[in-house]
């Protein structure tokens, strides 16, 4: 499937935050240290806009639609422990449990300890349809970035395909993976944040590009909302005008009283 010629590429970012540092306009030109401040500052811009500040008027921070992928995890025969993707950042809503055969049913997500505690207990040589997942953090000595795994119990009897939204911890641009999150649609967006991290790392300053980045941000999220939002919440009744639930006796919908007789509509 063919991009978008409008999207932006890591390497119209380096161009366009190496032309405002004053390196240049073809990036392939820069000296090695110029490169290396160009990419800092476009890792810096694109942390920025996929976890920006709050907009005006807004007090809390807007979550990318893209940034929050439906993860399809296989679940094999007798394996009780999963890694993670490595962009997996927190779990978003229900996990839910599917069989070949299209059977779904929701598990429940409980505590590292819960499960442990059934592992080591008389249930831990049972098998069968998992019922319980918990998410732990992968024990780490800083030599590599904080990574999750996935618990599950009891022990898969077959295979199965846990399915959840989660949040996306973006990758870093580079050569094999040269577009950002976002697409078209948010490409101004990026990159005014990037030249507004130009802007603040090398003027030491907030002024027209960050200006500028705040006003395709708001433009961006409105976008999102509008875009990948819900289309409906549902059915929003008046409560004061709900015909009365069915009581038995006879009555039914249409039940009206005077002075305590009962009419029906009939003779």
């Amino acid at each position: 499937m063919a991009e978008s010629g409008l999207s932006l590429t890591r390497n119209d970012l380096r161009n366009a935050v190496g032309f405002y540092a004053g390196f240049g306009l073809d990036y392939s030109a820069y000296a090695a240290d110029q490169l290396a401040i160009t990419d800092k500052i476009i890792d810096i811009g694109s942390r920025k806009f996929y976890h920006p500040p709050p907009i005006p008027g807004e007090k809390t921070t807007h979550t990318w639609s893209f940034m929050q992928p439906v993860m399809r995890l296989g679940l094999t025969t007798d394996v009780v422990d999963y890694d993670l993707p490595d962009d997996y950042g927190g779990l978003l809503d229900r996990i839910h449990l599917s069989t070949d055969d299209s059977i779904w049913s929701e598990v429940e997500v409980t505590n590292t300890a819960r499960i442990l505690s059934k592992r080591q207990g008389g249930l831990s040589t049972y098998t069968g349809r998992p019922e319980l997942v918990a998410i732990q953090v992968i024990p780490s000595t800083g030599e590599t970035p904080t990574r999750f795994s996935l618990m599950v119990w009891p022990t898969p009897d077959q295979t199965y395909t846990l399915s959840f939204p989660y949040t996306s911890n973006p990758y870093q641009l580079s050569s094999t993976a040269a577009y950002p999150l976002g697409g078209q649609p948010h490409a101004e967006t990026l990159r005014t944040a990037c030249l507004a991290a130009a802007e603040q790392n090398l003027n030491d300053e907030r002024g027209l590009q960050y200006a500028e980045f705040m006003e395709r941000l708001a433009a961006s999220i409105h976008f999102d909302r509008q875009a990948n939002g819900p289309k409906s919440l549902g059915y929003n009744s008046d409560p004061s005008s709900c015909r009365r639930p069915w009581r038995g006796g006879g009555r039914g919908w249409n039940e009206v009283t005077y002075n305590g007789v009962f009419y029906d509509g009939t003779d």
